[in-house]
């Protein structure tokens, strides 16, 4: 009231507007006495769109279910982030397993595994198989001459040369120290020949560091119902 008067209001001023209200605050004045009040607030009328009470649990509902759904969702990837992590990491484990580490070629492990199975398949299935065994000629040279490392280039840039000029179908590994295999399913003795004699002319075409040169051996050796394994590997061995 006092208010009012002291700005001299007009009188469509004069009532309160709560239409942007954010806090309602009560004072009893200056002249109140100290201590405890009591207020009874008699009646309130709230204006407006107001949600139901069916429709606010509904809500809450529908927030703990989307709330529910995004942990479920976050969890699952999770779990699929670490089971390809885990199958990468299986899938390493098994290639490391299976691979020369200097080379990158099949180590003598893979190699005697698919040697037994095609041995298999040309006793069960008559499917023909050939191999050839390579040998570098005078290998300990090459370490003794010019040291470890030009021996190790001579490895790797043989195995890249045998990898990149063998059939697809094939399998290149490198059986041990200077030995290295091919093996040639469904092939005859007269093809693993050839390509014998072709891998042959391309090492020895080889130009390594410093200009140097090197030259291999190969033993070529066809699957044979008179041959056992043993038979068929020593055939080839040089």
């Amino acid at each position: 009231h006092w208010w009012i008067l002291l700005l001299d209001l007009p009188a469509e001023m004069a009532r309160p507007d709560f239409s942007e209200v954010m806090s309602v605050e009560i004072l009893t004045g200056t002249n109140a006495s100290l201590g405890e009040k009591e207020f009874e607030l008699k009646h309130i009328t709230l204006t407006g769109k107001v949600i139901s009470k069916a429709n606010f649990y509904l809500a809450i509902i529908i927030t703990w279910l989307i709330f529910l759904f995004i942990i479920i969702g976050y969890r699952l990837f999770q779990l699929k982030k670490a089971f390809n992590d885990s199958q990468q990491k299986q899938s390493y484990l098994k290639e490391i397993a299976n691979q020369d580490q200097l080379t990158q070629l099949l180590n003598r492990r893979a190699i005697d595994k698919l040697f037994t199975q095609m041995q298999k398949n040309w006793i069960t299935k008559q499917e023909s198989y050939s191999l050839i065994i390579i040998d570098i000629d005078h290998f300990k040279d090459f370490n003794d001459n010019y040291g470890h490392a030009m021996g190790d280039e001579v490895l790797k840039i043989l195995a890249d040369c045998l990898l990149n000029h063998s059939r697809k179908q094939d399998y290149v590994g490198r059986w041990g120290g200077e030995e290295f295999i091919i093996l040639l399913p469904f092939s005859t003795s007269d093809e693993a020949v050839l390509n014998a004699e072709r891998l042959r002319i391309l090492i020895e075409n080889l130009v390594l560091s410093d200009g140097l040169t090197v030259t291999a051996s190969f033993g070529v050796s066809t699957a044979s119902r008179h041959l056992s394994i043993e038979q068929t590997f020593e055939q080839a061995d040089v």
